[in-house]
C-alpha cells in the first residue's frame, strides 16, 4: 500500500512540474516573441536607412523613387 501512495505522489509531483514548466515556457515564449519582433523591426530600419544612405551617395534614381 505505501508503494502505491509513493507512485501516486510521484505522478502528482510530475503533473505539478509539467504545469509549472508550461507556465514558464509560455511566459518565456511571449517575451522571446516580443524581443524577436523588436529586433527584426530594428534590423529592418537599420538596413533600410543604411541602404537609403548608400543609394543616395551613388545618386541612384531607384532610391529617389523610394524616398517619395
Amino acid at each position: 500500500m505505501p508503494k502505491v501512495l509513493f507512485c501516486l505522489s510521484d505522478i502528482v509531483l510530475m503533473k505539478a512540474s509539467l504545469v509549472i514548466a508550461e507556465l514558464v515556457w509560455s511566459t518565456w515564449g511571449q517575451t522571446f516573441t516580443a524581443f524577436s519582433y523588436w529586433s527584426l523591426n530594428s534590423l529592418f530600419h537599420l538596413t533600410f536607412n543604411s541602404s537609403s544612405y548608400w543609394f543616395s551617395l551613388s545618386n541612384c534614381s531607384l532610391i529617389q523613387t523610394l524616398e517619395l
